[in-house]
């Protein structure tokens, strides 16, 4: 029994993976690599101090953007990436411009470094 709450821990974990990328209380700054495979952003979610990049990278066939109003990659082409750096506080909510219905979404929170 205690072998198998093991390996259910282990593989909700696992599953858990990728997901979120720094935190609150520690942001991450320079250059967060954030993929864009599945149809997804992952880590869907970061946390980022002002002036870190952001370097997206397409795993995809298919062509992507992260667009938000504080910034856009323009099309990112499959095995192509594209950086921006995030320029002030606050909380930015991006998508993918052809994937927003399958819930290409990300978000990423700012805080003062």
């Amino acid at each position: 029994m205690r072998f198998l709450l093991v390996v259910l821990a282990v593989g909700f974990l696992a599953g858990c993976a990728g997901q979120e990328e720094g935190s609150p209380e520690e942001p991450r700054s320079g250059t967060v690599d954030i993929m864009m495979r599945g149809f997804e952003f992952e880590p869907r979610e970061v946390w980022v101090t002002v002036g870190t990049t952001l370097r997206f990278q397409n795993e995809d066939s298919a062509v992507h953007t992260a667009t938000a109003d504080a910034f856009d990659t323009g099309d990112v082409a499959s095995g192509d990436q594209a950086s921006v750096t995030v320029d002030g506080v606050g909380d930015i909510q991006y998508v993918c411009i052809y994937h927003e219905a399958q819930d290409m979404t990300g978000t990423v929170h700012v805080v003062q470094g």
